[in-house]
């Protein structure tokens, strides 16, 4: 598996910060920025949370949208990455 440190891309995500125990990763644009961290609580367990900053109206109405949807995709999205090994 590839070694995770800072400045390194995860897709269109960059990894912000790394440690034995969390791993930050971030995304910036004109409409938001995105911030993803993975924090370990046991060798099993992980903790995943989001943070959003709307910079704009149509990043507000973007995020209006997606919002009832985002745990969907997020499961999703994990379950195909542990699928394909990327996790």
């Amino acid at each position: 598996m590839e070694e995770v440190q800072p400045g390194k891309r995860a897709g269109f995500l960059t990894i912000e910060a790394a440690s034995d125990s969390e791993v930050v990763c971030g995304a910036y644009e004109k409409n938001m920025d995105m911030w993803i961290s993975v924090l370990k609580l046991s060798e099993q367990d992980f903790a995943i949370s989001t943070l959003v900053n709307l910079k704009t109206r149509s990043g507000k109405i973007y995020m209006a949208i997606i919002k009832p949807f985002h745990k969907v995709v997020a499961k999703y999205s994990i379950r195909q990455s542990l699928k394909a090994g990327r996790i």
